[in-house]
């Protein structure tokens, strides 16, 4: 499947307003057809696995990134070339959300005795058509803001200077974004100060430009601007507010009215709905800074690609827009040459859980601070299960994964603010420091401690260590105001394990450390002084809360 997936990718920002799908077609171990969407969304993936298959499909098991068609379009359905080629077994990433499909591809296989399996690297899969899923279900694009940032927090240089605040490097990667993107989108005043020509220019990917999109209230456009000189070859829309634009649209530009904001700018709701009609599920919007604002301050923005650039603009220079990144979650950085590529997704809505039962027991192989700290910690998980974007108790720390190594090379990377750092023990770690590990609860699985959130309520200190037959007998000082929710027989996660309380004396509270626990976490290491990260149990919040009112 993650083959299929690999395939899939290829096909990003040309088969709108189809989905990128990937499949690969196995008999006896062996590939025997593989193939992707095409351009422009034809043939399918199936079907292009199938033909490269030939005979050999037939008693085959077809991995494919989302749910076969099933609806007679411009092509038949994926379903029913599967089922005429004998294939046996299908193995589905996701459901395909579109309301012509949603179930029946799956239902037609089922129907002609194929196997059906599903939900395999599911999560992954639907990252990939994040896109198609959202101009299905919200009606309008998928949309990613991308900014350079400057050390000083700035945008844009003083004006007159060097155009450019990152390096080449990250500059190739933007027009490899734009490849990606059904279409880009920028404001008048980035067209007027920057002349841009929005195209993807990187050798070999030239005809993968996205289409350009200007939002322009007053129709400024100038007619001998880069973007006009080239609609003939790479398709440029204006929304606007206003009636005219005859002269733009005699060049080839096509000019929409929309519905204006209270400040005269077109509508974002209506341009989003307009590119979804067209067909758009993935819009890259590069500037200006009122522009972005615009998105983040509505909720469209639901990717950030900010291009951290280690060099100052100065004064004068346009000043990036806040972002609400308590809104978002790390999902990715790499280095581009001297800048740092952060990006950003869209917080999920639910919380991660956790029971406090340490599974593994990493260590810290390495620590870079830069902006935010960048943690990387060696683990006995196989994190080809491992997805990025996952949470992981790290010394009872909820942390996101936003890298990971190999089978071989086992390890995952997270990104530490400084927020946290300041509240948990984190802020302490040496590289070589043993880290105890647990991957989130997921649905059916024991509950064999408490429930834990994995955010830490505050950083309690060792008191004393003494030997208690097999065991150990350890008494922690918690901070004043968490103490008040410990009791005697309560639950506490320390460090991630799930403990219950023995004895609680003002701010010190006792626990028991059995001979099994000193084993397989890192408490067979504790002596007084230690700092451990504390997390009380959620029914005493909630009590505490109930009591108080």
């Amino acid at each position: 499947m993650r083959h299929a997936l690999t395939l899939a990718e290829r096909a990003l920002g040309t088969v709108a307003p189809n989905p990128a799908v990937g499949c690969v077609i196995v008999r006896d171990g062996i590939v025997v057809g593989r193939g992707w969407t095409q351009r422009g969304g034809r043939p399918h993936a199936e079907v292009v696995a199938l033909r490269q298959a030939g005979d050999a499909a037939k008693g085959a098991t077809a991995f494919v990134t989302l749910e076969p068609c099933a609806h007679i379009g411009q092509t038949p359905p994926c379903a029913n070339a599967l089922i005429d080629a004998c294939v046996t077994r299908v193995v589905a990433a996701v459901e395909d959300p579109d309301p012509r499909v949603s179930g029946r591809g799956f239902a037609l296989l089922r129907e002609a005795g194929v196997a059906v399996e599903t939900d395999m690297l599911r999560d992954e899969a639907a990252a990939l058509n994040a896109g198609f899923f959202s101009r299905i279900t919200k009606k309008r694009p998928l949309v990613t803001l991308k900014l350079a940032v400057s050390a000083d927090g700035k945008i844009a240089r003083v004006p007159g200077g060097d155009q450019w605040i990152t390096g080449e490097d990250a500059r190739r990667f933007g027009h490899l974004l734009r490849a990606r993107h059904d279409a880009i989108l920028v404001g008048i005043e980035t067209v007027l100060a920057d002349d841009p020509e929005l195209t993807c220019r990187i050798p070999g990917l030239e005809d993968r430009s996205p289409v350009r999109v200007v939002l322009d209230s007053s129709l400024r456009l100038p007619v001998t601007s880069k973007l006009v000189r080239s609609a003939h070859a790479v398709p440029v829309i204006v929304f606007t507010g206003r009636d005219g634009g005859e002269a733009l649209r005699s060049t080839g530009v096509e000019v929409v009215r929309v519905a204006s904001d209270a400040q005269g700018r077109p509508e974002l709701g209506a341009v989003l709905g307009d590119l979804a009609a067209r067909g758009i599920t993935r819009l890259l919007v590069e500037g200006g800074a009122i522009v972005e604002e615009g998105f983040l301050s509505q909720g469209f923005a639901d990717r950030l690609d900010i291009f951290r650039a280690p060099v100052m603009a100065g004064e004068g220079g346009r000043a990036a827009p806040p972002f609400p990144l308590e809104n978002y979650g790390l999902t990715g950085r790499r280095a581009l040459g001297v800048d740092v590529l952060e990006s950003f997704a869209v917080r999920a809505s639910h919380t991660s859980m956790f029971t406090g039962i340490v599974t593994d027991v990493g260590q810290v192989r390495h620590i870079e601070t830069r902006g935010d700290t960048h943690v990387v910690i060696a683990t006995h998980f196989d994190v080809s299960d491992v997805e990025i974007g996952a949470s992981i108790s790290c010394s009872g720390a909820c942390m996101t994964v936003v890298d990971k190594g190999t089978s071989a090379d086992r390890w995952f990377a997270f990104t530490a603010s400084g927020e946290t750092l300041a509240k948990t023990t984190l802020g302490d770690w040496k590289v070589g420091d043993p880290v105890n590990l647990e991957r989130a609860m997921r649905v059916g699985d024991e509950l064999g401690g408490h429930i834990v959130t994995g955010h830490v309520d505050g950083v309690a200190e060792v008191k004393t260590v003494l030997p208690d037959g097999e065991s150990l007998r350890v008494t922690f000082e918690a901070p004043v105001a968490v103490a008040r929710f410990i009791a005697s027989k309560g639950s506490v996660a320390l460090d991630g394990i799930s403990l219950t309380v023995n004895e609680v004396d003002g701010t010190r509270f006792g626990v028991n450390i059995i001979p099994h626990t000193s084993k397989v976490t890192t408490f067979g290491r504790l002596k007084p002084g230690a700092k451990v990260n504390l997390e009380v149990d959620l029914m005493a919040r909630y009590v505490a809360r109930l009591v108080n009112r």
